[in-house]
């Protein structure tokens, strides 16, 4: 675990009891990257028989040192690598609980909540970002859950619920997709000839997940979105077509964007690594 510095507090011992009770203390994640941790409580009731420690307590700091905390810490292992790969800004709040038998790290238990205020989050780094967002990621050591996330998404508003984590299947967003945002995930001068906007689902898997790559699928049916095509693919604002389309990272093959539109149409846009 790393180590607390600048700790203000007193430690007390009461026969085979030890408690460490900090007004103040930090953690240094980086070069100029601290979490500060506030009302620290850590006990061991009995260091004699099967001792185990318990940490609860508050802590703030920017989301670059929460990350890089997370990512440097037990806590990576223990939240199943849900943010391996994902970086983070804005300011954050976490209460925090740990609890840890000495002599069985493997049973750890932990439990907090993220509390983000305007912060930015990539959960993979061949995925878009979330910005502006605001609300509760709360885990514990075996889950990641949202609570009244939202977001900035792919030019849009956007809802997230859903999780990370044996209790989870997937990240849900709902939310408005433009066609500029279309255009950032499709770099093809026929993407010119979307306009306006439509609402869709979105579904994040394999995040966390040692054997899976991250893979982004979006179902929407296109009402008040325009395509400016001959035909068969003209398209008014007002119709209605169901379209799929999953984004995934595939190792070496590179982002694979795959297209299904009114089952009928599809397409396979490879963008190789090298």
């Amino acid at each position: 675990w790393p180590r607390l510095d600048d700790v203000s507090g007193e430690v007390v011992i009461d026969r085979a009891s030890l408690r460490v009770l900090a007004d103040h203390a930090a953690i240094v994640t980086g070069p100029g990257q601290q979490v500060v941790l506030r009302d620290i409580d850590a006990l061991i009731a009995n260091l004699r028989h099967s001792p185990v420690l318990e940490v609860s307590g508050h802590t703030e700091g920017e989301g670059t040192a929460y990350m890089a905390f997370l990512q440097g810490s037990p806590l990576d292992g223990l939240l199943q690598h849900a943010f391996s790969e994902a970086s983070a800004g804005g300011q954050g709040r976490l209460p925090l609980f740990l609890s840890t038998p000495l002599t069985r790290a493997s049973d750890t238990q932990v439990r907090g909540t993220i509390h983000i205020d305007n912060g930015r989050l990539q959960i993979d780094p061949t995925l878009p970002a979330f910005e502006q967002l605001d609300g509760q990621i709360v885990f514990d050591e075996q889950n990641v859950a949202l609570e009244g996330l939202t977001a900035r998404f792919l030019g849009g508003d956007v809802q997230l619920s859903g999780g990370a984590g044996p209790g989870h299947d997937a990240l849900v967003m709902t939310g408005q997709l433009s066609a500029d945002a279309l255009r950032t995930l499709i770099d093809a001068p026929g993407m010119q000839r979307f306009a306006g906007e439509a609402a869709y689902t979105a579904r994040l898997t394999g995040v966390g997940q040692s054997e899976a790559n991250p893979t982004l699928s979006i179902t929407s049916d296109l009402e008040g979105m325009a395509l400016d095509f001959p035909a068969p693919l003209a398209k008014a604002a007002k119709d209605r077509w169901p379209l799929r389309a999953v984004w995934a990272y595939r190792g070496q093959t590179g982002r694979v964007l795959e297209v299904a539109l009114r089952d009928s149409m599809r397409a396979r846009l490879v963008r190789h690594s090298d």
